[in-house]
């Protein structure tokens, strides 16, 4: 963003880079299940528009789970005060001041910091959890279980359904090995299709006369 500063001088250029600058950091502080760890807080406070960087100071390693939490909530509303006031500046008018802003954006400015405030204050957790990701982990697990612990003949709903309640009780939603194995899975089936491939086109040997 700094060399689009150089490049394009302008007002306009420098409120759309402060957009892309908070809607990066705003991005990050929604994907958080979990908004009260001091690691993870600190680095998000560390980003976005320098002029929120400050809160960085407001917490420390002993500080309370609540006020790690208010911290970040508060990083969400001044980042998103800044994406609104210079989005219309720049992406959200084109003839009048506004009349490109669209309902998922002031949703993201006025209602997510406060469903935020109630999520943690019910349940001690982040916006988060009301992505896909939990149901698409635990759609994947019941196909894995599906597949590799049981036989696939007779009653498979019976023979998984053990296993699968201990699974949902106590597993832990970790996307980055479920991306492993996905790819793995994903490449044991390429090269299964691979190799039916070329029993399929493989002519059949001749009898020697």
């Amino acid at each position: 963003m700094g060399l689009l500063k150089k490049l394009i001088p302008g007002t306009r250029i420098e409120n759309l880079c402060k957009c892309l600058a908070v809607f990066e950091s705003m991005s990050s502080i929604l994907g958080m299940i979990f908004i009260d760890e001091y690691d993870t807080a600190i680095e998000v406070l560390k980003g976005g528009n320098q002029s929120t960087q400050q809160l960085v100071h407001t917490i420390k390693p002993d500080s309370t789970p609540a006020d790690i939490a208010n911290a970040i909530i508060k990083k969400y509303e001044a980042e998103a005060r800044i994406l609104y006031i210079c989005g219309h500046q720049t992406f959200m008018t084109k003839t009048d001041k506004g009349d490109s802003e669209t309902y998922y954006l002031h949703v993201i400015y006025k209602y997510v910091p406060y469903f935020m405030q109630i999520i943690y204050s019910r349940h001690r957790l982040g916006i988060a959890i009301f992505n896909m990701e939990p149901f698409e982990f635990k759609n994947f697990t019941s196909k894995q279980v599906v597949l590799y612990r049981t036989n696939r003949k007779g009653n498979i709903c019976k023979q998984s359904l053990c296993l699968l309640q201990i699974y949902f009780k106590t597993s832990f939603h970790d996307v980055k090995a479920e991306i492993k194995q996905r790819k793995k899975a994903r490449v044991c089936r390429s090269e299964e299709q691979s190799s039916n491939s070329r029993t399929t086109n493989t002519p059949a040997r001749q009898p020697n006369p």
